[in-house]
């Protein structure tokens, strides 16, 4: 009787219960690497996302803020994914000298016994090394992970320094009069911006006559 005729659907289900609870406990230990390294940016990017993106005119001392925390934030990153780098080298030739440890155990069997074929001792040398290979390959994982976080953040970075030069250019525009005259005095031209800046208080904003960005803090 064939397998497809007499499928033992017990078993399939069983197999695929051991598969799952496998799977997600080498997820959890992935994401506990991954969260260890990122959980600073995580939390930033979680941030930007409520205050920046959920918003449809955020204000500029926000994204200040945000530029501000995400660039302090990236600069640590940048150490943090090179020590999470040595784990992963360190993870692989570890694997690799497991692996090749055994393999060259095995061709040693002496002359009165027959040598095992290239696949037999491929098998039994990946049966020995099977778990420094999954540690090697959460390491692996985990760095593909913390890497593709630090790209999309310095990505988003990059996206609200355009605002940010946007909104810039916009105020800039503003400030000049029907003659070409820019307003520099916040009583005589109310679109003169006013905000408040998280590193050094309220204040104005303005463009000189050379086109030069100005603030004036500390009101």
């Amino acid at each position: 009787m064939s397998f497809l005729t007499n499928i033992d659907t017990e078993n399939v289900q069983k197999l695929m219960k051991e598969t799952s609870e496998n799977v997600q406990y080498f997820e959890n230990i992935t994401k506990d690497v991954v969260d260890a390294y990122s959980k600073d940016l995580d939390w930033i990017m979680s941030e930007i996302y409520k205050d920046i993106l959920c918003k449809d005119q955020p204000p500029l001392n926000t994204l200040e803020k945000y530029f501000l925390e995400l660039s302090h934030c990236l600069y640590y990153m940048g150490d943090k994914l090179e020590k999470l780098g040595i784990y992963d080298v360190m993870s692989k030739n570890a694997y690799k000298e497991v692996y090749n440890t055994s393999y060259l155990g095995l061709t040693d069997v002496g002359d009165t016994k027959k040598k095992p074929t290239v696949a037999e001792l491929t098998a039994m040398a990946e049966n020995e090394s099977q778990y420094e290979n999954v540690v090697s390959d959460v390491y692996s994982k985990a760095y593909k992970i913390v890497k593709n976080k630090v790209d999309t953040a310095t990505t988003m970075l990059n996206s609200i320094s355009k605002i940010i030069s946007k909104r810039m250019v916009e105020m800039q525009l503003n400030s000049v009069t029907p003659t070409g005259k820019q307003i520099l005095n916040e009583s005589t031209y109310s679109k003169v911006e006013t905000y408040t800046s998280p590193m050094q208080g309220s204040g104005r904003a303005w463009v000189d006559s050379d086109g030069t960005y100005h603030t004036d803090y500390g009101l």
